[in-house]
């Protein structure tokens, strides 16, 4: 199956209580455009899915944690986000199922002249990346399922990773996060008629330190640390 979407939308405007320039922000607009296109071979064994996109955004809406706890919001000129994505997902057998999803985005201002940089401050952030826009992410991992006399057990592994992004425009190395990756184990049961399911999980596994997002709420930045190691039990049931 191919396909192919061309889309127009916007985002209102609005006001900061606290901002670098005087008065509101506004609208934000994007036209977008994606093809892609989802295959299978092997005999159905191979599936592949991948997606090509192109976001064009004028007056594209930043939010800015600024010093000391002021958040503004304002308007990039332009802004270009384009990248691919490719998932893959192997069945060699019934009982066993692999996948790997990768992802390549290439996402910056391509107009911001009057970026806010702190209170009463502001700089040119053209060409600079997006906020919490990673060039690299992606996921490898796999499935085993074995029937058992009322249901099915299942174990599941997951790595995930991505890589650096930055959370302002200034794109320093203060409000930022290097490259990481997760690590994740499920194993778990599945009664015959999938009615429920209960397993034991275990996420971040190796105790990687990272954070998800940062803020200027006093001098010294400060950021929203990632889930540490968990571990526990979870049960679904489906109607």
């Amino acid at each position: 199956m191919y396909y192919g979407t061309a889309s127009k939308g916007f985002k209102s405007g609005g006001f900061n209580f606290t901002a670098t320039l005087p008065g509101g922000y506004k609208e934000e607009k994007l036209t977008a455009f994606e093809v892609g296109s989802k295959t299978r071979i092997n005999d159905e064994k191979i599936q592949i899915n991948s997606s090509l996109f192109y976001y064009d955004y004028t007056d594209l809406q930043v939010q800015s944690f600024l010093v000391p706890g002021a958040i503004d919001i304002s308007n990039a000129a332009t802004a270009i986000i384009q990248g691919i994505e490719v998932e893959t997902i192997y069945k060699p057998s019934a009982e066993l199922t692999w996948w790997l999803n990768i992802a390549y985005l290439d996402a910056v201002y391509d107009d911001y002249p009057e970026a806010p940089a702190a209170i009463g401050a502001t700089f040119d952030a053209s060409g600079f990346s997006l906020n919490s826009s990673p060039e690299w992410s992606g996921s490898v991992g796999a499935q085993y399922d074995w029937a058992v006399s009322s249901g099915t057990m299942f174990f599941r592994g997951e790595y995930n990773f991505q890589s650096e992004i930055f959370f302002t425009p200034v794109n320093d190395n203060v409000e930022h996060q290097d490259s990481y990756a997760l690590t994740n184990l499920f194993i778990g049961y599945t009664n015959n008629t999938s009615d429920w399911t209960i397993e034991l999980y275990a996420r971040n596994v190796f105790e990687e330190e990272y954070i998800t997002s940062s803020a200027s709420f006093t001098v010294v930045p400060t950021g929203r640390a990632g889930p540490p190691g968990t571990y526990g039990i979870q049960f679904t049931y489906r109607k």
